[in-house]
């Protein structure tokens, strides 16, 4: 997964320093398309339908799964499946021609409850988690799931999308960071920024 992420990191960056200038739309509608794309290829149909399918059996009516436990607040911080893998499948699965749940309604109901869940539950705010899964790994996979979810129907609806995005931008910018921890931090950036055609 890590060469994935580091593949769509790379297009995005290439796409930003190609076109952003111009603040041309076609340039935030490549940076999600290619999202989109680059997480979508490795998994088969087969396999995403399997998987949402179990994940399906311990998903709750309030957005949560009965098999994580949100009370924990460990500096690994299990919990962040909720979205790294089980929201982002079911998005995945959402906007897929040819999975089981493509353009599903209850899918789609099942995406928002769970979202909200998890905006609710406010990862970052939780004291004894590792800051990388706080500043990194959640913002990151809240947008992906949010790029996924433009290819559907219907996507996330606005008030939700900018809830989520607002808290992102709150976070510590990259430039308070070093290393590669720099770049790591400016692709959700780069994801909030297509998302709203800003690039400010």
């Amino acid at each position: 997964m890590k060469q994935v992420y580091f593949k769509i990191t790379a297009c995005l960056l290439a796409a930003c320093f190609i076109g952003l200038a111009a603040h041309s739309q076609t340039v935030y509608d490549t940076i999600i398309n290619r999202t989109d794309s680059i997480l979508q290829a490795p998994v088969t149909t087969s396999s995403l339908n399997s998987n949402v399918a179990s994940y399906l059996t311990t998903y709750q009516s309030n957005g949560s799964f009965s098999d994580l436990d949100y009370t924990r607040t460990d500096i690994a911080f299990p919990e962040i499946a909720h979205v790294e893998n089980r929201v982002m499948y079911f998005a995945m699965a959402y906007t897929r021609a040819g999975s089981n749940y493509y353009n599903s309604a209850g899918m789609y109901d099942t995406i928002l409850t769970a979202l909200r869940f998890w905006y609710q539950k406010n990862p970052a705010a939780l004291n004894g988690v590792d800051w990388y899964y706080k500043q990194v790994r959640d913002p990151q996979a809240l947008g992906r799931i949010l790029c996924l979810m433009r290819q559907g129907t219907v996507g996330v609806p606005q008030s939700l999308q900018d809830s989520i995005l607002d808290r992102i931008n709150n976070l510590n910018p990259a430039s308070s960071y070093t290393g590669s921890n720099i770049q790591s931090v400016a692709y959700h950036y780069i994801l909030g920024a297509a998302l709203r055609q800003n690039s400010t």
